[in-house]
């Protein structure tokens, strides 16, 4: 049996509740990854992989946000250029081209341009760091220092100039578990029953061309029983996806795009 006011308080924030059969685990697998292929608009065709559900799976837990803007005005070309890389190497690229007017800083330590989306649906901003200033930076950029550098951008005209990409990955977040201590409690929601939570995976896609952005980000929890005229961000760069309140939706880095806008290295 399920605690009734455990799942009328997951209601109450929002949570959908769905019951599925884990003594059946292929159709409990099909059953969750047409829903991440639905709550993502396709853009991850699935989460859980065989072996995920077993028949101990007492309850799981997921997340999906997806996220599709318009730039506010759109690149003007595409092209290629050289992009270097950390190791001072460069490689060729397409790089996405436009004259258009952005918030922009920039120091001794890196230059930064967000840009817009339609319709006040938030922005996106790109941060590349000086030659040297990578890890530098990158540690810098915690939910504070990004703030604060979105709060020093001032809007300038400028030919701005990204490399086009397309990142797909997986990561396995079972140092969080580790680092909270997955312990063997009391399930509110089966009570009687202890649960340990024992497996927790992220799928992320994001990728961006002349015309916007599609993000998509997928999670679950598993428990068992027991400026320049021109501004070019031609060498490794982050990136932050912001929503119009200000919260971030996503972020990552770009150390090497593909040379075709496909799939890079993050």
């Amino acid at each position: 049996a399920t605690d009734s006011a455990v799942l009328a308080e997951l209601r109450c924030v929002g949570a959908q509740i769905q019951e599925a059969e884990f003594s059946d685990p292929r159709g409990a697998t099909t059953k969750v990854n047409e829903w991440v292929r639905e709550a993502t608009s396709s853009a991850i065709p699935s989460l859980l992989a065989p072996g995920d559900i077993h028949a101990e799976t007492l309850a799981l837990f997921l997340n999906a946000l997806w996220l599709k803007g318009l730039w506010k005005k759109p690149f003007d070309t595409t092209g290629r250029g050289l992009f270097r890389l950390l190791s001072g190497a460069l490689v060729e690229a397409t790089f996405l081209k436009g004259w258009l007017e952005h918030g922009f800083f920039e120091d001794e330590q890196l230059q930064a341009v967000e840009v817009a989306y339609r319709d006040e649906l938030g922005a996106m901003l790109f941060v590349a760091p000086r030659v040297g200033f990578f890890e530098r930076v990158r540690n810098l950029l915690t939910p504070e220092g990004v703030a604060a550098l979105r709060r020093a951008l001032v809007l300038r005209d400028f030919d701005f100039r990204i490399p086009q990409f397309d990142l797909s990955q997986e990561h396995s977040l079972g140092w969080i578990l580790e680092t909270l201590g997955s312990r063997v409690g009391p399930s509110r929601l089966h009570p009687g029953e202890s649960v340990r939570f024992n497996q927790m995976r992220q799928v992320v896609r994001l990728r961006i061309d002349q015309y916007g952005t599609e993000a998509a980000a997928a999670t679950f929890l598993g428990g068992i029983r027991g400026v320049p005229q021109v501004v070019a961000f031609d060498r490794p760069f982050l990136f932050f996806v912001h929503d119009a309140a200000g919260q971030c939706l996503f972020g990552g880095q770009v150390v090497q795009p593909s040379a075709d806008g496909g799939p890079g290295r993050r």
